[in-house]
């Protein structure tokens, strides 16, 4: 069995930047998590702030 990681890149309402993923198999439905890797989180960070 293939496990598949899909990664979202936004913002909250408030503009903060957020990474969420997605590590099922099922691509119908994605249950989302917040990314806790500090490299994802600030790349994404400095994409938004800068």
């Amino acid at each position: 069995m293939l496990l598949v990681h899909h990664y979202f890149f936004t913002t909250k309402k408030d503009e903060t930047p957020i990474v969420l993923y997605s590590p099922t198999t099922d691509s119908s439905v994605y249950y989302v998590k917040e990314q806790k890797t500090q490299t994802l989180n600030q790349g994404m960070a400095d994409i938004v702030n800068n």
